[in-house]
């Protein structure tokens, strides 16, 4: 007799009298012979074939929220794994508001500059930050918009982060 090879199972599981070897499906994991019954890979984890010996972590940026899976899917940018840049990744979640990653391989997400905004204003999950027009400020990275100078007030400078920034406009001139 025979024992079946790592990553797979006699046709009878625990009986007696098997005639043939079965390759675990994917997703599915047998290690040292003789398995009785394949093993499903944890969260975290995949096989991507039939007759898999061991199962495989999610590469970066990548998750598996379920177990018995053949597959990680990608996290998108705006979001990061629960492993930021380390493999085996089992949930992605979005980045708070004022916050953002351009790629879900970070091990968290970035704050915008003070005088910048994120593309999601006031939402999770934001990919970028823009930088305050002129004539314009802001205090904090999770509002929706930049605030304007008040009337008779400019800055000239992208990027002002306080209203303190908006000088008076000089006796003649307007905004």
């Amino acid at each position: 007799c025979v024992d079946c090879a790592a990553g797979s199972i006699t046709n009878t599981g625990t009986g007696a009298g098997a005639t043939t070897c079965l390759e675990c499906a994917a997703g599915k994991y047998s290690t040292t012979p003789p398995a009785t019954a394949c093993s499903d890979c944890d969260k975290g984890m995949y096989a991507a074939a039939d007759g898999a010996s061991t199962c495989m972590p999610c590469d970066v940026s990548k998750y598996q929220s379920e177990e018995g899976k053949s597959y990680c899917s990608e996290c998108a940018a705006g979001s990061i794994t629960d492993k930021g840049s380390a493999s085996g990744a089992t949930t992605c979640t979005p980045c708070a508001a004022g916050t953002y990653s351009e790629a879900s391989n970070v091990a968290s997400c970035s704050d915008c500059a003070a005088g910048s905004i994120t593309n999601t204003g006031t939402s999770t999950g934001a990919t970028t930050c823009t930088v305050c027009a002129v004539g314009k400020y802001s205090t904090a990275s999770n509002v929706a918009a930049c605030t304007s100078c008040a009337a008779g007030h400019y800055v000239e400078a992208t990027g002002s982060s306080k209203a303190s920034d908006c000088a008076v406009c000089r006796q003649g001139s307007i905004t």
